[in-house]
């Protein structure tokens, strides 16, 4: 398992970000693949999922091509949520007609962010089918079982600095340090920022400290 983490950078604009590792879950040998963010097609919206990432390409190939804009984002979370339910349901199926026992990185979970018209939203969608919404109080998530568990203690010993206006070169070094101590994952770090005019990818200038000016 590996980990993606997601973060409101301000009132119009959100970060999202992964790891790129993928572990084979019979020999645990890991290898680098940095694809793990994706996004729609024509509209403000980007994802990860983790876990299963036969399951992460099939949720892709059905979200990128998904018609925008839902009704609302209440009624686009049942539906993003009962697709991954779909594809971990299919994938526990056939683990039972194999009479093999599973684990959670058998399957797909999701965090998703992005725009409706004025609105911005960060949710997550876990292997079992909880919906989990992160309001800008929340400030940060991070999915990946066990392995989010560095990423959530970083966040809150750096809280305060983050808050103080670098939280882009925050986030990054949020999970660049947990793709270095958690043994299922690896950089490069993948950083994207969306904003409802649009997804891009954060380079090193957007990464610089920002250090307030002494009074």
């Amino acid at each position: 398992m590996s980990v993606a983490a997601a973060m409101w950078e301000g009132d119009d604009s959100i970060l999202i970000g992964a790891d790129s590792a993928i572990t084979d879950p019979d020999s645990f040998t890991k290898d680098v693949y940095p694809y793990k963010l994706r996004k729609h097609l024509t509209s403000p919206l980007a994802w990860a999922v983790i876990g299963n990432p036969t399951i992460g390409d099939r949720f892709d190939e059905w979200l990128r091509q998904r018609d925008w804009p839902p009704a609302s984002w209440t009624e686009f979370q049942y539906e993003t949520a009962t697709k991954l339910a779909e594809l971990n349901g299919k994938q526990r199926d056939i683990t039972a007609l194999c009479g093999a026992g599973s684990v959670s990185s058998d399957f797909g979970s999701a965090l998703i962010t992005g725009w409706l018209e004025d609105t911005p939203c960060i949710f997550a969608i876990n292997h079992r089918g909880i919906i989990s919404i992160i309001n800008k109080e929340d400030v940060f998530c991070a999915i990946g079982g066990v392995v989010a568990m560095p990423a959530i203690a970083l966040y809150l010993a750096f809280r305060s600095f983050l808050l103080q206006g670098s939280v882009a070169f925050g986030f990054r070094l949020i999970l660049e340090t947990t793709s270095k101590v958690a043994s299922t994952c690896a950089p490069p770090v993948i950083i994207w920022r969306v904003k409802r005019d649009g997804v891009s990818v954060l380079g090193d200038e957007d990464f610089k400290l920002q250090v307030a000016a002494p009074d």
